[in-house]
């Protein structure tokens, strides 16, 4: 129970829920709202929400954990337009005296102390630029031992839901969360004419066969519980096969899972590092094809494999958009970020995730020219990683 001698062991939780009547920074009349949250307790403590685009009424729904409070923390949440060419710009703040909530408890005994109502967006000191607005919160005051009861039944889910055993025998056998060359190399004596993966092999050629008309094919998700248990039989080492009878969302999903497991991406973290210093006008210029078709070609010969392979297959279900309903637009939306990442990704940088779907854009769209390489249709043999990197600098800079 929360009684005002436990003042010392508590923590702030903040709902996010939605905004109203915002003010418009763009010139279509909307903005791409997101909201900043700062806790000053000891060390600052930063939570973002995701950004709506084009809305001047976003729904965020977003549950933001703030950490341990105490009577001197503030609350400051500041909401912002997102902007891809310049600064993002300011849509007003909001601060709350979390010190005085807890001051006011009485000595009667709460499980928890809670807020939830709209609160205007202020202007910054006294700047007029346009705020407008109001945006809805739950702020929540428990005690830490509800906090950490929450966890350890977090941690229990987590636990009981992992699809990887920890057992010697399966850890040379695991398909998801290995890299590519283990898996081909333990796999070259069995299948010694595959250039990818036997499990991705299966995958694609059920898409290939089945689902290449399925409507909303990788943007729909496939059954957790289905997907958890074939996980796992791969991960025994089963030879896992697919057929017509199989559900095509289920086998999709499995395979943006597997991509996003993989430990190197298969457009590999030296690539996302040159693409962070790329800006968004430079990727519009003649020469980033040319850019990237090199990137490509010096690409670790497995990756290039089934980058070849994965790009055709997003290149025939884009063929077949006026059934599927699925653009280009659409499907590297879905597909793309589980093909190129940064290194500790929390997911939060739309600015990175916009140039990956420019970049898996273009190898959809031009993949004959991107993957024509003269004399030979793989990677040349001595390619390393640091000369990704070294080229890399070059190619990106210049």
């Amino acid at each position: 129970m929360l009684k005002k001698g436990n003042k010392d062991k508590l923590y702030l939780e903040v709902t996010v829920i939605r905004g109203r009547n915002l003010c418009a920074k763009d010139d279509n009349g909307f903005s791409d709202p997101y909201c900043v949250l700062r806790i000053n307790t000891g060390i600052s403590r930063v939570k973002k929400t995701k950004c709506i685009k084009k809305t001047l009424n976003p729904v965020w729904n977003q549950t933001l954990d703030m950490g341990t409070i105490t009577e001197q923390s503030i609350l400051k949440l500041t909401c912002w337009d997102k902007d891809t060419f310049s600064s993002d710009d300011f849509m007003g703040q909001i601060v709350i005296d979390i010190g005085s909530m807890i001051k006011e408890l009485t000595d009667q005994e709460l499980s928890e102390l809670e807020m939830n109502d709209w609160v205007k967006l202020e202007e910054k000191g006294s700047k007029n630029t346009g705020v407008s607005g109001d945006i809805h919160l739950k702020v929540v005051i428990s005690e830490n031992k509800k906090k950490e009861k929450n966890v350890k039944k977090k941690l229990k889910k987590i636990k009981e839901e992992q699809d990887l055993d920890t057992d010697d025998s399966n850890l040379e056998t695991c398909v998801f969360g290995v890299d590519l060359d283990v898996l081909m190399e333990r796999q070259k004596q069995k299948y010694p004419d595959l250039l990818i993966p036997q499990f991705v092999d299966a995958i694609i050629k059920c898409i290939l066969e089945n689902g290449l008309e399925s409507e909303g094919i990788f943007r729909l998700a496939g059954t957790h519980s289905i997907m958890k248990e074939i996980k796992q039989r791969a991960n025994r080492g089963e030879k896992i096969m697919f057929d017509q009878n199989s559900d095509i969302h289920n086998v999709a999903s499995l395979l943006k899972t597997f991509l996003r497991e993989l430990p190197n991406p298969i457009l590999t973290f030296e690539i996302a590092d040159m693409l962070t210093i790329i800006t968004n006008e430079e990727m519009q210029t003649d020469n980033w094809q040319n850019r990237l078709k090199l990137a490509v070609k010096n690409l670790p010969n497995f990756n290039y494999e089934l980058l070849v392979t994965i790009i055709e297959l997003l290149h025939q279900i884009t063929s077949n958009s006026a059934v599927n309903k699925m653009s280009t637009q659409n499907l590297v939306i879905c597909v793309g970020p589980n093909l190129l990442r940064k290194k500790n990704d929390d997911g939060l940088d739309f600015s990175f995730i916009s140039k990956v779907c420019d970049c898996v854009t273009i190898l959809v769209e031009q993949k004959d020219y991107i993957f024509h390489v003269e004399e030979t249709h793989a990677p040349k043999k001595s390619s390393k990683i640091e000369e990704i990197s070294k080229e890399g600098k070059i190619l990106f800079t210049t």
